[in-house]
């Protein structure tokens, strides 16, 4: 085969073609936005490396020439009579030279933008760390012979959570695509109402109440504390109540009008053919016990079994009575009440259906985050359990997902209660992915600051979510490696001052922090929603090493760690002086140090928390917790 010759000296005689929108190749308007992005990054990326102008246009005949010389971006590749032999995953990609022509595609259209950024990347050394700062190398001459590139992710799809959801401006909803491409994100998930508690959104009291008053019931929901092997500690005393669905009543027949409005929403133009939709329960510690519930319970010993069964039957409704277009996946959130899952049994297996599957999105909120999934050393001080018991958990879920094969996790990377709270969710995230992968997760969402737009979180938010979706590609990634590259890249000359905070802050946490959290045998670390925990002024011995004269009974402890911290801060930022992009990125890591100086020791030698405040906001936080406005900071 001879060699074809992509660009060489500023010139290039290749086009790029994607699908057409009245074309015969891709079937939805989701599908064609995600390739135009990959399209025009391609062509933009191109010409920053080569210094070549490379035209974009759209294709949609039902053939293609493959003497072309053309990059052909998406499902054209049919058209030229290429499969899908290799690709295992939905985000996955191939990329091949057929001919004078190169294409790139997958099953979908985030495999085929996967497949876009690593031919920016094999050619022309582009890594994104975020959609502004990248590498990349110049390139005079590009010459292929033979070309045939088979990439499936560890996790197939990776969705964008936390920061990465949002943009600049939250209240219209600017969704960051392009970061969230560039980086490899997957914007796949659709939750009805805007959020994925959403029972009483799809089934409004106001629309169904009146005539259908055995649909909603009232219940107790407790503190994570007063809950026990998946249902109320005895004797326990609710937190308060709140009304949620009951699921079985009447043996179920709210099923068809549920599935009434899921297929409305399906077959809708703005579903676009995203594959994920969420039906799940209000974000309450508890669970219906009306008496077809209880039954259900009485029955099988969990909570979840009655969700299992509903959904199971909507999705049977949906397979029967509704002509999807495209395979849809109802996925049951295994969150709170429902981490427990129920003994295997046949008739409890998930749905899978040709076009309607369920699944599962595991998401055990009340584990240690700060330790690996299968840790079995400390327990949690609000559960009094080890992290083994969500693993075995999972196990079980995993198996009643035998068919359809459809299983998530929804892991964790922040305290959700302090953003300003360091949460090393990242020395242990590696030993969570590879788990996952043993377990055959198809589905990631690692939840990180909710509300706050990209870069602009504390606590290494953005190189969390960069290191999330490089482990999602590949569980065994050198950790240590990634965080100095992108360091290098979003710190500048400052990096090294910066991987020494981390790697010192991440060093205290997993050794003295470890070890004096623990009381009576159980840990207040690294539980998602607890950071009160360990950040308020009756915790200074979780942040400073403390000093005991001999005739003292008791250590005295002092801001005197945390100064030195924030003492990498001023030399960080000294490092970058007068470049403002890359003293906002220290800044914004700053702000975690002066908050514990100001709240745990009332040190305002860098600021009050009004000061930590303003600076904050002028930095672009819009949250300090999750639902919880900055300018509310205490």
């Amino acid at each position: 085969e001879e060699t074809i010759t992509l660009v060489s000296n500023g010139q290039t005689d290749y086009h790029i073609y994607y699908a057409a929108a009245d074309g015969i190749y891709e079937t939805n308007t989701f599908d064609r936005w995600i390739l135009g992005i990959a399209a025009e990054d391609l062509a933009t990326f191109f010409k920053e490396a080569t210094g070549a102008d490379i035209e974009v246009s759209t294709f949609g005949s039902g053939s293609f020439d493959s003497t072309e010389k053309a990059i052909v971006i998406g499902r054209l590749s049919e058209a030229a009579n290429l499969g899908y032999a290799g690709l295992t995953t939905d985000t996955g990609y191939k990329i091949i030279r057929e001919g004078n022509s190169i294409f790139i595609y997958g099953k979908t259209a985030n495999g085929t933008a996967n497949g876009v950024y690593a031919f920016l990347n094999k050619y022309f050394g582009y890594e994104f760390y975020t959609d502004e700062v990248y590498t990349y190398e110049t390139v005079d001459e590009v010459k292929i012979k033979s070309l045939e590139e088979v990439f499936n992710p560890d996790i197939d799809y990776i969705f964008a959570s936390g920061s990465a959801v949002y943009g600049s401006d939250y209240t219209d909803k600017t969704y960051p695509f392009r970061y969230q491409y560039r980086l490899g994100y997957a914007t796949d998930h659709y939750v009805t109402g805007g959020h994925t508690h959403n029972f009483l959104t799809l089934i409004s009291e106001d629309k169904y109440k009146t005539e259908h008053p055995n649909w909603f019931t009232t219940e107790n929901w407790y503190g994570a504390d007063k809950w026990y092997n998946g249902q109320p500690r005895s004797g326990a005393t609710a937190s308060g109540t709140f009304t949620t669905l009951n699921l079985s009543y009447n043996d179920y027949e709210m099923v068809s009008t549920v599935a009434g409005l899921i297929a409305e929403q399906v077959n809708a133009d703005n579903w676009n053919g995203r594959k994920y939709f969420t039906f799940s329960q209000p974000d309450r510690l508890g669970w219906s016990t009306a008496a077809s519930s209880k039954a259900v319970f009485d029955k099988y010993g969990t909570y979840s079994a009655e969700y299992i069964i509903f959904m199971n039957k909507l999705a049977k409704y949906l397979e029967e009575n509704c002509n999807f277009k495209n395979e849809v996946t109802l996925q049951i959130l295994a969150y709170g009440a429902i981490v427990e899952a129920p003994a295997y049994s046949d008739e409890l297996v998930l749905y899978s259906g040709d076009k309607v599957k369920v699944g599962v999105m595991y998401a055990p909120i009340e584990r240690n985050n700060m330790l690996s999934l299968e840790d079995g050393t400390i327990k949690g001080v609000i559960n009094d359990q080890y992290n083994t018991y969500y693993a075995e958990q999972f196990k079980k879920w995993q198996a009643l997902a035998v068919n359809s094969g459809e299983i998530g996790y929804w892991n964790y990377s922040t305290y959700i209660d302090c953003f300003f709270t360091p949460f090393d969710s990242i020395t242990n995230k590696q030993a969570d992915y590879k788990f996952a992968k043993s377990l055959g997760v198809k589905v990631m969402k690692d939840q990180g600051q909710v509300g706050n737009a990209i870069t602009t979180g504390s606590d290494w938010d953005t190189l969390k979510n960069y290191i999330k979706v490089k482990l999602a590609k590949n569980v065994n990634a050198d950790v240590e490696t990634l965080i100095k590259n992108f360091c290098d890249a979003y710190y500048g000359d400052a990096s090294s001052y910066m991987q020494t905070l981390l790697k010192t802050e991440r060093e205290w946490i997993n050794g003295t922090l470890k070890d004096r959290a623990v009381n009576d045998g159980k840990s207040n670390l690294g539980i998602a929603g607890g950071a009160a925990w360990i950040n308020t002024s009756g915790n200074k011995k979780y942040w400073d090493e403390g000093t005991k004269k001999w005739y003292q009974t008791s250590y005295t402890y002092d801001s005197s760690m945390l100064t030195t911290w924030y003492g990498y801060i001023s030399d960080a930022l000294e490092a970058v002086k007068g470049n403002s992009e890359f003293e906002n990125r220290v800044k914004s890591e700053g702000l975690t140090v002066r908050y514990l100086l100001a709240k745990v020791y009332s040190d305002t030698t860098y600021g009050t928390l009004e000061d930590i405040k303003a600076d904050a906001k002028s930095l672009g936080m819009r949250y300090y917790a999750e639902g919880m406005n900055i300018d509310n900071l205490a």
